[in-house]
This record gives structure tokens, sequence and C-alpha cells, in this order.
């Protein structure tokens, strides 16, 4: 019987999808601002959710679409120069979540960069005898 993805530890073969827009031979991804002021990538579980937060969250217009990454597609852009901006992760926003009036909210779904990369690339502990 297959467990629900909510179950399964992560790791680098899960599926996330990300908001993004090509122009001019580079992607561009979105970020959401925290109430510190630092900037979190908005990455979504599922692929509906990613569809609710593009189409609520204005991003319709302007080539904005929803793209399908690994987790260890989403560790590698995340430690690119391009992206050293972005100290945190954004899990499953609502676009509620990124406006003044609840704006301290997004911090509730966010992970440091360092702790999302680490959550997915952890090695499980053998099992002590």
């Amino acid at each position: 019987m297959l467990k629900s993805r909510a179950a399964r530890p992560p790791d680098l073969s899960t599926s996330y999808w990300l908001i993004e827009k090509h122009e001019a031979g580079r992607t561009e991804v979105p970020t959401v601002h925290l109430e510190s002021g630092e900037e979190a990538l908005p990455v979504f579980s599922w692929a509906e959710e990613a569809r609710m937060f593009l189409r609520l969250g204005g991003f319709e217009e302007g080539g904005w679409a929803i793209r399908e990454s690994t987790a260890g597609g989403l560790v590698s852009m995340l430690e690119e120069e391009l992206h050293a901006g972005v100290g945190f992760v954004a899990l499953d926003p609502m676009p509620e979540m990124v406006t003044p009036m609840f704006g301290t909210m997004i911090s509730l779904v966010t992970l440091d960069r360092q702790s999302f990369i680490d959550r997915h690339i952890a090695k499980e502990e053998p099992l002590a005898r």
C-alpha cells in the first residue's frame, strides 16, 4: 500500500511546483517578502496549489507559468549565485498570506534556505541493534 505524501519524509526525488517566467534566455522566479524584509521563494506541493497562487496572485499575465521540479533540482537552484538573495522557502503559501494585512502569516509556512536543503538531503540514521 502506498503511503500518503505527507507520511513520507522528503528526499531529492520529491516533486514540487514552482512559478517561473522565461525571458531573454533567463528564468525568473517570483519571491514573496517576509515581514523581516527578506525574500522567500514560493514552492508548492501540488500543481493545483501553484495554479491557484498564479491565478489569485495576479501572475497569469506576463508569461508566468508553473513548472514541476524535483527537490534535487530545487536544491541546486537555491545553491546558484543567481538566487543567492533568496534566504527562505515558503511552502504552499496562499496569495492572501503575502498582503500587508496578513504579512506575518507567511512566516508560518517558511523554512530558511539551509533547513529546506538539509530536510531533503538528510541521511537516514542506521537502526540501533
